[in-house]
C-alpha cells in the first residue's frame, strides 16, 4: 500500500511537470543611468555639480545619450536643463542651490531611463562671537564704585595696621 501510494504521487508529479513550468519573454534591459553628486554636501547659494553616467545593457559606456534635468524637491535652480553624454558615457550637470538647507533632489531622464540624484545643502557656516574681554577702565562709570570700594578697603587696612602699631608701641 505504501509503495502504491509512493508511485501514485510520483506519477501525478511527473504528469504535472510540463504544466507547472512558467516561461516568459522579457525585453532586453535598456541600460543603466546613474547620477552622483561631486560633493556630498554644499553650502547654500552655491553651485552643486553632478556626474551623469550611462551604460548599455552589456555594461559598456553609452555615448550620445540625451537627457533632461529637473528639481524634484528642495531649493535650487537647474543650470544645465539638458545634456548629452560624451564618448565615455558621462555628462556633468550643475544646479544653483537655494538659501534653504536640506536635501536637494533632482529627477534626471537619460534617454528612456529615469533616475534621481540627491545632494545635501548644509547649514550656513556661522562663526561664534568671540567673548567680551572688556575695554580696561569703563568710561560709563560702571566699574568706578568697585574701584572706590577696593581703595577704601586698602585704606582701612593700612589705617588698621598703623593703629595696631601705635597701640603696640604704647604698651611697651
Amino acid at each position: 500500500m505504501k509503495i502504491a501510494r509512493f508511485f501514485a504521487i510520483i506519477a501525478v508529479a511527473a504528469a504535472a511537470l510540463p504544466f507547472g513550468m512558467a516561461f516568459a519573454q522579457y525585453p532586453e534591459p535598456l541600460g543603466v543611468c546613474t547620477v552622483v553628486p561631486t560633493s556630498g554636501s554644499v553650502q547654500p547659494n552655491s553651485v552643486a555639480s553632478f556626474t551623469v553616467s550611462t551604460r548599455t545593457a552589456a555594461g559598456n559606456a553609452a555615448p550620445g545619450v540625451s537627457g533632461t534635468v529637473a528639481v524634484a524637491s528642495g531649493s535650487g535652480t537647474v543650470l544645465t536643463p539638458t545634456f548629452t553624454t560624451a564618448g565615455d558615457g558621462t555628462a556633468t550637470i550643475s544646479v544653483q542651490t537655494g538659501a534653504n538647507p536640506g536635501d536637494l533632489t533632482l529627477n534626471v531622464t537619460c534617454g528612456a531611463l529615469q533616475t534621481s540624484g540627491v545632494v545635501r545643502v548644509a547649514q550656513p557656516s556661522v562663526l561664534p562671537k568671540p567673548p567680551d574681554t572688556g575695554e580696561g577702565l569703563a568710561t560709563n562709570n560702571q566699574s568706578l564704585p568697585l574701584l572706590w570700594m577696593l581703595a577704601g578697603i586698602t585704606l582701612v587696612g593700612v589705617a588698621g595696621a598703623a593703629s595696631l602699631a601705635t597701640v603696640t608701641a604704647r604698651r611697651k
